[in-house]
């Protein structure tokens, strides 16, 4: 599960992220921080990295988040997760990387498209018990 001591999670049982990854471009900005396109430096494939940014006081969510996106990684319609990392950052602040699966755009829209196809040929009946598939 989460590595933590008592209540408290130990970021400093993380990789530093730096070793494997290099940010490539922003993505966007959530809540807690930045998503960033970045390229893993020994594979050169490409990931989403979430930066949170501080970390203290959001212990419980980033715990939650961890453990939801562990445990889901291999289902076919979740993201793949590639783990967490802890960067020690004296002068900006320490920041955790959450790095998952990126999909490009045309990827999500031909994944997008299939959905929308597919679901046009489904229905349900009227109880809900059934569904079925329109020929």
């Amino acid at each position: 599960m989460f590595p933590q001591s008592g209540k408290s999670i130990v970021f400093d049982n993380f990789p530093d992220p730096t070793d494997t990854w290099e940010i490539i471009e922003t993505i966007g900005k959530g809540t807690y921080g930045k998503v960033y396109k970045v390229l893993n430096k020994s594979d050169g494939s490409k990931a989403a990295v979430k930066i949170l940014d501080p970390i203290h006081d959001i212990d419980e969510e980033i715990e939650a988040e961890y453990n939801i996106l562990k445990a889901l990684s291999d289902h076919a319609n979740v993201v793949k997760f590639y783990g967490m990392f802890y960067k020690k950052d004296v002068k900006c602040g320490d920041q955790l990387w959450l790095a998952l699966e990126v999909s490009e755009p045309a990827v999500a829209q031909r994944d997008l498209c299939g959905f929308v196809f597919a679901a046009r040929r489904l229905t349900c009946s009227p109880d809900g018990a059934e569904l079925r598939i329109n020929v």
